[in-house]
Order: C-alpha cells, then sequence, then structure tokens
C-alpha cells in the first residue's frame, strides 16, 4: 500500500504540473529544474503535507487508492466502457466515493450513473462472497455508528458537524439545523458550479471540489483523509480566478487570504495545531475549546473560500455565462 501511495503522490503532482501549464500559468521553479524534477520535488512536497503525512507514513489507508480509482474514472478517454464504473468500485470499499455520482449526474450522464450503481451493487455483493462476515458487520452494524471511529467532536475531524461541535455548539436541534443547512448550501452550491467548470474543461476543479463535499458532508472525516487537498489549493489558485475576475479588489483578497490561511493551516493539520494548544498528544477527547477553535480555523477558511468561489459565480453569472 505504502508503494500504491508514492505512485498515486506522483500521479497528482503530474496532473497538477500539467493542468497549471495548460492553464497558462507556471510552477515557480520548472525553469530552473525541468518537468521530472519540479514533478518529483512536488510529491515530496505532497507527501509532507498533513494529510498525507499522516495517513500514509503513520496510519496507511486506503484512501490512494479511492483516489486513484476516481481519478482514472473521470480523466480517462471516452470508451465503449461508461464512466462510473471504477467510482462504484471505490464506493464498494469505502461507501463515501459515491458522493462522485453528482459530477456524472451534472454532466446528464445517466449511463454513467446507472454504471455506477451497477458496479457498486456488484463491488458490495462480492464483499459479501468473500467475505461474509466482514461485510455483514460493516453494512449492517458499523455503518450506521460513527462512533466505531471515534469522537465526533476529536480536534482532527474536519466536516461540517465536527467543526461546529468544535465551535462550542451543543448537540441538539440548533446544531442539526446548522449541519443541514451548510450542508445543502455547500452541495447545491457545487451542483450549480460543476457544469460551468465542465463547460471550461476545468476537470480537476470539478473533481476537486466534489471531494470537498464529501469530505464536509460525512459526519467523521479525519484531516488525514483529506489527501485531496493539493488538488483543491491548485484549482482554487488557478480555476477560481476567472470567476472572481468580475469581483471587487477586497473580495478576491479575501477569497486568496481564507486560501492561504486554510492551506497552511491544513498542511500542519488541525490534529498538530491542537496538540500544540492543548499541550499534549493526550487527552485530545476532552480538548479545551481554544485547542478545538483554533485547530478548526483552516477548514473553516477552505469552506469559507470555497462558498465565496461559489457566491461569485452566483452574483455575476451573466457576465461569467458570455466568456
Amino acid at each position: 500500500m505504502l508503494v500504491l501511495s508514492f505512485a498515486v503522490a506522483w500521479l497528482l503532482a503530474t496532473l497538477i504540473y500539467d493542468y497549471v501549464n495548460a492553464r497558462g500559468y507556471e510552477i515557480p521553479c520548472q525553469h530552473f529544474i525541468g518537468r521530472t524534477g519540479t514533478i518529483a520535488l512536488m510529491t515530496a512536497g505532497i507527501l509532507v503535507l498533513g494529510p498525507w503525512r499522516r495517513g500514509l507514513m503513520g496510519l496507511v489507508q486506503i484512501n490512494p487508492l479511492i483516489m486513484l480509482l476516481v481519478l482514472v474514472d473521470l480523466l480517462r478517454p471516452a470508451s465503449r466502457i461508461p464512466r462510473g464504473v471504477l467510482i462504484g468500485i471505490a464506493g464498494g470499499i469505502k461507501l463515501t466515493p459515491l458522493a462522485f455520482g453528482l459530477i456524472l449526474l451534472m454532466r446528464r450522464d445517466f449511463k454513467g450513473v446507472i454504471t455506477l450503481g451497477i458496479s457498486f451493487f456488484t463491488t458490495v455483493m462480492l464483499g459479501f462472497i468473500l467475505m461474509p462476515a466482514e461485510a455483514k458487520e460493516f453494512w449492517f452494524s458499523a455503518l450506521s455508528d460513527p462512533s466505531r471511529v471515534g469522537n465526533i467532536n476529536f480536534p482532527d475531524n474536519i466536516s461540517i458537524l465536527g467543526w461546529l461541535m468544535h465551535l462550542g455548539i451543543p448537540e441538539g436541534a440548533l446544531l442539526k439545523i446548522l449541519q443541514y443547512t451548510l450542508t445543502l448550501a455547500l452541495l447545491l452550491g457545487v451542483a450549480y458550479l460543476l457544469p460551468k467548470l465542465h463547460s471550461r474543461r476545468m476537470v480537476l476543479s470539478e473533481i476537486s471540489l466534489n471531494a470537498f463535499l464529501m469530505m464536509m458532508m460525512s459526519l467523521i472525516s479525519w484531516s488525514h483523509h483529506n489527501i485531496w487537498l493539493p488538488l483543491l489549493m491548485m484549482t482554487l489558485w488557478v480555476d477560481a480566478r476567472p470567476f472572481l475576475a468580475y469581483s471587487r479588489t477586497w473580495v478576491r483578497w479575501v477569497f486568496y487570504a481564507l486560501t492561504v490561511v486554510a492551506a497552511v493551516g491544513l498542511a500542519i493539520s488541525p490534529m498538530n495545531i491542537a496538540i500544540r494548544i492543548h499541550g499534549s498528544d493526550q487527552g485530545l477527547n476532552d480538548a479545551s475549546a481554544p485547542a478545538l477553535i483554533v485547530s478548526s480555523v483552516p477548514i473553516i477558511c477552505l469552506f469559507a473560500a470555497v462558498m465565496l468561489w461559489i457566491l461569485t459565480a452566483l452574483i455575476h453569472r451573466r457576465h461569467i455565462a458570455t466568456k
């Protein structure tokens, strides 16, 4: 799995390098060390980011395989095999990747949506055949019990529900209303933006925004699950610019400030920030309010930056539609 993780990190760096250059921008060091050298340096940078460093070197999880399946399915050339096959397999392994079906739905690729469903169902059935006890435990017990993976109010949980609780909102009606309202706003916003991105061939932005939606709407999303972070940060800097061009200068400055805070904080990781403030890596289930709040600032800034991109696209939709 570790070898696969390094390979996926290299693939991610390659995609980012080629995408940035195709958009008319450059990676700062590419003139000095060339394409291969720049990709190697970017790969090293990706691997030391908070999500990759903790998720791969420390916990060694299946997330790089999920990323690979999704990227290959959505980036491969059109063929007789409909898109959705590999996303369905990813969903059968870890359920949450089914969220990428939104991309196919907003493209009106109904054949792909159906293929995704068939592939998902087939993968689940294979799981019951090959590992009946484990499959039964996962689908009929563990899946409905978020506490199986830990405390929702743990500092490392970056989902909407997680950071709302970090801000001190107690469990109850208000928390549910805020959670569902923010989740619905993000879902509708991403769904609105996806066709605009697709028409401009901003496919990596489609994928990264959908990945962000997937992370935010889950009850628990540990920060080391967020290996999509390099892709999202790149698209915020490259593909959001045409949409922000019609905004006031101060709006653009706010957007980039939010992006920088999010990038730095999430690269460090909310867990490390909380440990620093808490004073120890012990007892984080009962971390102090300052530790919870400060460790949530980066993901809240990222949420705000994404919503600002969406709002800009809505407000200036007439200007954007002519481009």
